[in-house]
């Protein structure tokens, strides 16, 4: 079998991709939104939103929704938010870390827990004042 090696044009061509590659990267992360506030749902349906502004613990249990026993300790600070204590087996919320760019997630699946990162700022009226 014949060996064939890289020619001028073959390291041209990488050369290329792999610019394009960084450049794409690089642009796609600079593009991200910091969020405004994140929305809380349990179980589909949707039961707060909160600023990503100010810093908030909250624990989420039955009382907000979640079936009985089942419990996330939700904190936001400096702009992100996280899930520092969960009773879950798996612990998957709680890894996932911080979030603070608009469309970021934490899912904690055992408790069907959603927090979503929105650009909105929570508001504390419904509806449209005019």
């Amino acid at each position: 079998m014949k060996e064939r090696k890289l020619r001028k044009n073959d390291i041209l061509l990488i050369g290329i991709l792999l610019v394009i590659s960084g450049l794409l990267f690089f642009f796609a992360y600079i593009a991200k939104d910091s969020g405004g506030s994140v929305t809380i749902s349990i179980d589909g349906l949707e039961i707060m939103e909160l600023p990503l502004k100010d810093d908030i613990r909250i624990e989420l249990s039955s009382e907000h929704g979640l079936e009985e026993g089942h419990r996330n300790t939700l904190h936001i600070k400096e702009g992100k938010a996280y899930i520092t204590d969960a009773n879950c087996p798996d612990k998957v919320c709680e890894n996932k870390g911080s979030v603070c760019y608009v469309g970021e997630t934490i899912v904690c699946l055992p408790h069907k827990l959603v927090i979503k990162v929105t650009e909105g700022i929570a508001s504390d009226m419904d509806g449209v004042a005019g």
